[in-house]
């Protein structure tokens, strides 16, 4: 045979050699089990594999998906996230989504409420989440909601507030409630409420006057002064930075009023370097010992300026 023609030959045989090789490497790794990442170690026998993902929690924490029976027999979906070597009842967070949202865009601030001794429980309110997939609920969006249909969502804050209020490791008399947007709402509503004495702090970020029937300028006033009201609000969100200002202006008690320069509407405001924030309001007022008394007169007015921004 001729040098060239044996040359081309090798070189086919050596192709066809990688490509087998190639081929029989794939099957081999189709057919072996996946390799555990970094989150996901192998179950050991008779231990059911840690959930992971996203929206999974630290092994010193347990997040449990709970329902909260509403009065008329809608179910809401929660996640209730504490610490697993917790001792003693503790103060309860409940955390109210924005429109268009559901339950796990406060997720970090959840996971670093129970890390400040608190048990916090968020939710899908009415009409969003899961609940519309959820056996017995109505498969009717939030999108389709009219204002009465809106306003009922109150009555869903308050059973979530009882839902917290009787269990066992709760100190039912110590709540906060946090919420953005219509969530905000919707908190500073039920503050206002005979049935929400057991809340004793309130965030509100973005909120609004009005929201789809949900008005609370005539509810401001009947907070409890016993209340701490913090506001939030970017001033690129003019409207809800202007809503901030009336509501500090009808509080009769404790209020704070955070003001970003940027961050947008709802829960946005909170995010990247700022997200503790919010558990730490609530750690302070929940949790800590704090003096008593204080100076005579109205409350004390602060203003608290945004975080500065790490540098780039």
């Amino acid at each position: 045979m001729p040098r060239p023609v044996r040359s081309l030959a090798a070189l086919a045989i050596f192709a066809v050699a990688i490509v087998a090789a190639a081929l029989a490497r794939a099957a081999n790794i189709a057919l072996a089990p996946p390799a555990p990442t970094v989150n996901q170690a192998p179950p050991q026998a008779g231990c059911a594999a840690r959930p992971t993902g996203p929206y999974a929690v630290p092994k010193s924490f347990t997040k449990d998906t709970v329902t909260v029976e509403c009065s008329d027999g809608y179910r809401m979906t929660g996640d209730l996230i504490r610490r697993v070597r917790s001792r003693g009842a503790m103060p309860g967070v409940i955390y109210l989504h924005e429109d268009g949202k559901d339950r796990h865009i406060w997720h970090a601030q959840s996971v670093f409420t129970a890390a400040r001794q608190m048990i916090s429980l968020a939710v899908d309110l009415r009409g969003y989440g899961e609940n519309p997939g959820t056996v017995g609920n109505p498969a009717k969006t939030a999108s389709a909601f009219t204002d009465t249909e809106y306003r009922l969502m109150l009555e869903d804050v308050r059973d979530a507030v009882s839902f917290m209020a009787i269990k066992p490791e709760v100190e039912g008399g110590k709540l906060g409630i946090v919420g953005a947007d219509m969530g905000a709402n919707l908190a500073l509503l039920a503050a206002s409420a005979p049935w929400g004495e057991a809340i004793r702090v309130v965030v509100a970020v973005s909120p609004s006057l009005e929201w789809k029937g949900l008005s609370v300028r005539d509810a401001i006033a009947r907070i409890p002064k016993s209340t701490h009201v913090y506001l939030a609000a970017a001033k690129d969100d003019p409207a809800s930075w202007e809503a901030c200002q009336v509501i500090m202006g009808l509080l009769k008690g404790p209020k704070d009023f955070f003001q970003a320069d940027t961050g947008g509407h709802g829960s946005r405001v909170f995010q990247g370097h700022s997200f503790h924030q919010i558990p730490t309001w609530l750690s302070s007022n929940l949790v800590e010992s704090r003096a008593p008394g204080g100076p005579p007169g109205s409350p004390p007015v602060r203003r608290l300026p945004a975080p500065a921004r790490p540098a780039r």
